[in-house]
């Protein structure tokens, strides 16, 4: 016979974080991104493993990336609001800041669907790479982004964003040689 005392706590249990098998890895089809990540965000506000940060509020290399072991190295997914400056315009501009001038997440390829097995668009996907201004010019970085929306118009508002990009260690610091006298 079971007694009370030898039942977990329920509260122990669900302050427990996932834990996943060595090796595990999160490889989703366009249509998995969709359909079971993104719709279940904007439908049930359930987001499982993916995060929300909103990506158009800093260059790509200075957000706040998150460490998740189920994602390749130096690439994110992140659940983003969209910055609306109209009623159909996006705006993918990233403000400057302290560090730098800013820039501009520049679409490579149309908005192209991304089709169930039956051809019913299930929602759609466009290209990025991010431009950084220097001195006023743009110039292109190694920084890549896909974004995925739902197909219907009323959930637009929140995308998910694959990023790939490097983000470069920081300049170490330099010695400076001892100017005194004395011996060391």
């Amino acid at each position: 016979m079971v007694s009370d005392g030898d039942l977990p706590n329920v509260a122990q249990l669900s302050l427990k974080a996932p834990v996943y098998p060595p090796g595990c890895r999160f490889l989703p089809t366009e249509l998995g991104l969709v359909r079971v990540h993104l719709r279940n965000k904007v439908t049930m506000n359930n987001n499982g493993f993916i995060t929300t940060l909103n990506v158009y509020t800093d260059e790509p290399w200075l957000l706040n990336h998150v460490n998740n072991n189920l994602f390749k190295r130096n690439e994110w997914y992140y659940f983003s609001p969209r910055n609306r400056t109209g009623v159909k315009s996006v705006n993918r501009t990233v403000p400057g800041t302290g560090e730098g001038e800013g820039g501009r997440w520049k679409r490579t390829s149309g908005q192209e669907a991304i089709m169930d097995k039956n051809n019913k668009v299930e929602g759609y996907k466009e290209s990025f790479v991010y431009y950084k201004k220097v001195k006023g010019k743009e110039e292109k970085t190694g920084w890549v982004m896909t974004e995925y929306s739902l197909h219907e118009g009323v959930h637009d508002d929140l995308v998910l964003c694959y990023i790939r990009g490097k983000i470069e260690k920081k300049a170490e610091l330099k010695q400076v040689p001892n100017r005194g006298g004395g011996n060391e």
